[in-house]
């Protein structure tokens, strides 16, 4: 079964790092606010601690959210019985004929 492969276009440089930067500032809001919380800095007001940690669960999700729907890997399938474009054409021959080149002196010896 293959995977049709369209040509889209790539996403921008740009919009990957934008979506990089905001889900880790939600990364950073989370765990700021989660050690806020542990050391008790806002006393009784766990409102704001909670705030923080969907705040930023919020942006973490946007992010990966965003980058699903950019990159779509899910449409990018590799096939590993296809044996990858190396650039070097006639490799696989030639090292095919040094083996067997190999085997047939092994035997004459």
């Amino acid at each position: 079964m293959e995977i049709e492969q369209t040509s889209k276009i790539e996403p921008s440089p740009s919009l990957l790092t934008g979506l990089a930067v905001i889900g880790g500032l939600g990364i950073v809001l989370v765990v700021i606010a989660l050690g806020l919380g542990a050391a008790g800095v806002f006393g009784a007001d766990q409102g704001t601690v909670s705030m923080g940690v969907l705040l930023g669960l919020l942006l973490l999700a946007t992010g990966i959210g965003g980058w699903v729907i950019a990159v779509q890997p899910f449409t990018k399938f590799d096939d590993i019985n296809i044996p990858l474009d190396d650039g070097h054409h006639g490799h696989a021959e030639s090292h095919a004929e040094d083996v067997s080149d190999d085997h047939t002196q092994a035997a004459h010896h």
